[in-house]
């Protein structure tokens, strides 16, 4: 089926049911909720956010915004590189990606709480959702990269 002609299989024999009892389907698919949810409030509300919180222009704001993001590329390269190595060092995959997918979730997690505590300046708050956005791109070495196992 993975590696065959997609033209010779049928819907019959894909196993949909044993996907959708699948605890490893379900952790997917809930990595790959929040994470989404995540980028969706910090792109969305960034802008905003740096505009009210901290008095800057909503043009100055937007530019700043994609600095998270850059922090997000470094993120993920990071975490890919990480978990090469690891893999290479005989670290069992599921530790991997387990502990990759752990960084992306309580990363972010602990970036916001010291949001939350009130930053000092523009630079820290911009300096937390860099760290938010970079450590949720650890989740390109966990679920993200999951599926492709399978193939």
């Amino acid at each position: 089926l993975l590696m065959g002609d997609l033209e010779s299989c049928k819907l019959s024999e894909v196993p949909w049911a044993g996907f959708g009892r699948s605890k490893a389907v379900w952790g997917m698919t809930a990595a790959h909720a929040a994470s989404c949810w995540g980028s969706y409030v910090t792109a969305a509300w960034l802008p905003t956010y740096l505009s009210e919180a901290w008095s800057l222009s909503l043009s100055d704001s937007a530019l700043l915004s994609v600095l998270p993001y850059v922090g997000g590329v470094v993120g993920a390269n990071t975490a890919g590189w990480a978990a090469d190595a690891l893999v290479g060092r005989d670290v069992d995959l599921t530790i991997v990606r387990k502990g990759s997918q752990a960084v992306a979730s309580f990363g972010p997690a602990l970036c916001f709480a010291c949001l939350a505590a009130g930053p000092s300046s523009t630079t820290a708050a911009l300096a937390a959702f860099s760290c938010a956005v970079a450590s949720s791109s650890a989740s390109a070495a966990g679920f993200q990269v999951t599926r492709t196992s399978y193939f």
